[in-house]
């Protein structure tokens, strides 16, 4: 995405902030890049409704936000979204699980940071989908904040327990995923347990060649890159620009 709009004819200059997950810090990168008068901020938030405020301010201040793979609660106040459904993503993940476990099983959730748009999607759809499987239990969701080394620790903990049963893990991204096959690995059992991520990530993929994973869910990053040049240009040119662009996603298993 940051190379497409690089080689914009518009030599739009670039200017990042990583808010590393945290609330309170991307927030006041945004108020920043109000104060700054930025033409426009392109927003993958950290929280679903904590940017209510500044993104009203943002608009107050005439300057156009595109919200980019995660939504907020007030879109409205932003002019577009571009990426995947991530609804759609969960569902994807929870059918490709349970289809390979027909029989029955239990599964255990991995979340991302909480109340994001991501594991507020991704976690619906999860339910959804098992509501439809009654031979498979949710026995339990625990947050890892996206990481891979607390994914790890908690399915280690999980395995180490006697009577352990569980048979699959859905995580809300790639890292999670790889953390629970690490662990699933270390405690004697890579390819028993059951693992699905999301973002198609390459080391993802890899595991899935290996069966290490189960299955990853990839959004095309081409489309995505594409859809954001194609709205950023069009806002700074004045013209009307859709109010989502959704870009594709599948199941690489």
């Amino acid at each position: 995405m940051l190379k497409a709009l690089k080689n914009s004819d518009m030599n739009i200059e670039l200017v990042m902030y990583d808010g590393e997950s945290n609330v309170e810090k991307q927030l006041s990168q945004i108020e920043l890049m109000v104060s700054q008068r930025m033409d426009m901020i392109l927003l993958n938030a950290v929280s679903f409704t904590a940017c209510e405020r500044v993104l009203k301010t943002a608009r107050d201040n005439n300057i156009p936000v595109v919200t980019v793979i995660s939504e907020v609660s007030n879109q409205e106040d932003c002019v577009s979204f571009v990426g995947p459904d991530q609804y759609d993503v969960g569902t994807m993940q929870a059918q490709a699980l349970a289809r390979r476990m027909s029989s029955g099983g239990n599964i255990f959730v991995l979340e991302d940071t909480p109340a994001t748009a991501i594991q507020i999607a991704r976690s619906r759809a999860y339910r959804d989908v098992l509501a439809t499987y009654p031979d498979i239990n949710m026995i339990d969701i625990q947050c890892a904040h996206g990481k891979e080394d607390e994914a790890y620790i908690i399915i280690r903990n999980q395995l180490r327990q006697e009577g352990c049963d569980i048979t699959g893990v859905l995580a809300q991204n790639d890292s999670m995923a790889l953390g629970a096959a690490r662990a699933a690995r270390d405690n004697g059992g890579q390819g028993s347990l059951l693992i699905v991520g999301a973002d198609g990530t390459n080391t993802a993929i890899d595991a899935v060649e290996t069966g290490a994973l189960l299955a990853t869910v990839s959004t095309d990053a081409a489309p995505l890159a594409a859809s954001v040049t194609e709205c950023v240009e069009g806002i700074l040119l004045g013209n009307p620009v859709d109010t989502a662009y959704i870009t594709p996603s599948i199941v690489i298993s």
